[in-house]
């Protein structure tokens, strides 16, 4: 991959994140559950992990598989919440609280594995 892919690869990630919050509180004003959003959200993600990585999921191993379920709950759970967030707030705040943990994690780090944060992390 040449670096203007991946540049225009990151560019179009921050657009569909960005525009994710407006569909969420879009279908949410049109009466549609937090569940159902992120049962339609992990479908397609599975569906689109299953495409790019089919040649990858037959060397899968317990393990990965554990920790692959570990973290789609743990996913699901957040992506919960923050959809569910916008019923009480404005896509605009649920993005600015949601991207708080950027600053956050580092410290959340240090406290739980007392290191440091490096510089770069500020």
């Amino acid at each position: 991959m040449s670096k203007q892919q991946a540049k225009l690869g990151l560019i179009c990630v921050a657009l569909l994140w960005g525009i994710s919050y407006l569909l969420d509180q879009l279908a949410i004003n049109a009466e549609m559950h937090s569940s159902m959003i992120n049962a339609w959200r992990g479908g397609l993600c599975a569906l689109t992990g299953l495409v790019i990585f089919h040649r990858q999921l037959k060397h899968l191993t317990a393990y990965d598989l554990r920790v692959g379920i570990i973290s789609g709950i743990i996913s699901f759970l957040g992506y919960y919440f923050q959809t569910d967030a916008l019923r009480y707030t404005t896509p605009a705040k649920n993005a600015f609280i949601t991207s708080l943990y950027v600053i956050i994690a580092p410290f959340i780090i240090w406290a739980i594995w007392r290191e440091r944060p490096n510089v770069k992390s500020g």
